[in-house]
């Protein structure tokens, strides 16, 4: 009971406090009402002098309107004969310009397109740097002009919207390597001493740009060309391997197009987030003319002029305005950080995806084999043992990333110089002006070697020199000569070749012998008489 007299006490004297509150709190919100009603009082007068400035441009327009056409009337009369007008360099180009305005508002007027399309070129010529279009092509859009839909008096324009990486960027690569002659070979006694020479040449991998055929494996190869050339009578004859096309000499530029086609795909996707956030400045659009826009008049009053507003009054509108400016400024902050946002995203979307890196560990942890990421190719001259003919051996390294050696493998070649086979022969060589192909006779994908060196002894029971190897598992040999009238390489039979390895078989490796057991291949084809456009091939087809 004397707890609830105590509460009943309490509120008691509470009540004339809540009592005070909500008499200050009427009086604020009479204030806030007297505050609105003097706000749309001001909104009133500002319209009434909006129109007021409006009724004034209005005039000023006419006036000036007016003004033009008395200029245009008297430059008419100052270009009459006779006349006794004469104005000055100033007063004349004003003239003149009142002219121009009055025709091109007479042939708007009247839709002339060509009047038009004549009075516009020449006053914006000589103020713009655009450039030159056609009769043809402007008489459409002059039309268009004249009757309103076309664009304004900007001249036409050649700025791209986004840079388009791969505009100078050439298809194929045009790389001039140094040839470097190390050695001199000479194949017959009245044949005249060739050298071998070597330059090296790249090919990209393939990409999404093309391909390049002197790729090994789709790795970016390093290669030696082969050129072996000499002096007869004046003329400089060189031949290639391998054999000579563009490709060969220009690579496609697989990597560079792949590169810059990624850039340029990037860059639209850029252009494409600028223009949907509203940030694209676009580099053909004509200045806009903000003369005479009341969004720029300043409005603004002096609130110390307002007499009939009481301190009070003033004080709280001026409280109401600074709290809703600071919401607005609230919101419109709010606005560009998440619009922001979304244009960030938007260009993290434009970035090209990063590739997986390949795993270093199996599945049980243990770490993987290197894999190779480029190709080399050497070559070099093993020996010249007939007229026209050389043996020359290609080294293919696959490569790991830090450049050391995963896989070797040699290939040797038995080429012919058409030009030397030629002059051998006693018939005349072909055209020195035209860089011409060494013919490939025949490839081994191993040979017989005495220490490093290519052996040419004979088989056991021949004589003359013979180069033995294998090839696709069987055995082969060939067997050179420098006689006139037969061919400088014969090929020998499989047959013949097993039963002379197996009078001496300690003089051979094993992988010889074991090729021999069993049935003997078929005997190896004769050569293919190979014309100016073709190769012979007949141990194998040649992979350059």
């Amino acid at each position: 009971m004397g707890s609830a007299l105590v509460l009943l006490a309490l509120c008691a004297c509470g009540n004339p406090e809540r009592e005070k509150q909500e008499q200050e709190a009427a009086a604020a919100e009479k204030k806030l009402a007297e505050a609105k009603s003097f706000r749309e009082g001001l909104e009133q007068e500002r319209a009434k002098l909006s129109q007021q400035i409006n009724e004034v441009r209005a005039q000023a327009d006419a006036a000036k309107s007016a003004h033009h056409r008395t200029l245009a009337a008297a430059a008419y009369l100052a270009d009459l004969e006779g006349s006794e007008l004469r104005p000055d360099g100033t007063l004349k180009a004003s003239l003149q310009a009142a002219r121009s305005g009055f025709l091109l508002e007479e042939a708007t007027r009247k839709k002339d397109a060509e009047a038009l399309h004549a009075l516009a070129t020449g006053l914006l010529d000589p103020e713009r740097p655009c450039v030159e279009v056609k009769k043809e092509e402007s008489e459409p859009q002059a039309e268009a002009e004249a009757e309103g839909e076309g664009p304004d008096t900007c001249g036409p324009c050649e700025a791209s919207p986004y840079e388009d990486a791969c505009e100078e960027v050439p298809a194929r690569l045009s790389p001039w390597p140094a040839w470097t002659c190390e050695s001199l070979a000479r194949t017959g006694d009245t044949l005249p001493t060739a050298a071998f020479c070597t330059a090296t040449f790249g090919y990209p991998e393939p990409t999404s740009a093309g391909t390049s055929t002197y790729a090994v494996d789709d790795l970016p190869t390093t290669q030696e060309v082969v050129r072996i050339a000499f002096e007869h009578g004046g003329h400089l004859y060189a031949s290639d391997f391998p054999s000579p096309t563009d490709e060969l000499y220009h690579p496609p530029n697989t990597t560079g197009l792949a590169t810059c086609a990624a850039e340029t795909e990037k860059n639209s996707c850029v252009h494409q987030c600028d223009v949907r956030f509203d940030r694209y400045e676009d580099p053909c659009a004509c200045g806009a003319d903000t003369r005479g826009d009341l969004s720029t008049y300043d409005e603004s009053h002096d609130d110390s002029e307002e007499s009939d507003e009481s301190y009070e009054v003033r004080q709280a509108r001026l409280a109401a305005e600074a709290a809703e400016a600071t919401a607005a400024e609230a919101q419109r902050e709010a606005e560009e950080a998440a619009k922001e946002l979304e244009y960030q995203q938007c260009l993290a979307s434009c970035e090209p995806a990063t590739p997986d890196s390949p795993p270093a560990t199996d599945e049980e942890g243990n770490p993987l084999p290197p894999e190779p990421v480029s190709v080399s190719r050497r070559a070099w001259l093993e020996a010249s043992p007939a007229p026209g003919i050389f043996v020359v051996t290609v080294e293919t390294r696959k490569l790991a990333v830090d450049g050391k050696e995963l896989q070797s493998a040699l290939a040797t070649y038995v080429l012919e110089h058409p030009a030397l086979t030629a002059l051998w022969t006693g018939e005349a060589p072909p055209d020195a002006d035209t860089l011409s192909a060494l013919h490939t006779r025949f490839e081994l994908e191993d040979v017989l070697r005495q220490e490093r060196e290519v052996s040419l002894a004979p088989l056991p029971g021949m004589k003359g020199a013979m180069l033995v190897g294998l090839w696709q598992g069987q055995v082969s040999a060939f067997r050179f000569s420098s006689e006139k009238g037969q061919d400088p390489v014969m090929p020998l039979a499989p047959g013949e070749v097993c039963e002379a390895l197996k009078k001496e078989p300690k003089r051979f490796p094993a992988a010889y012998l074991e090729a021999c057991d069993g049935q003997p291949g078929p005997a190896a084809a004769a050569p293919v008489e190979a014309d100016a456009g073709t190769e012979g091939k007949v141990a194998g087809e040649v992979t350059p």
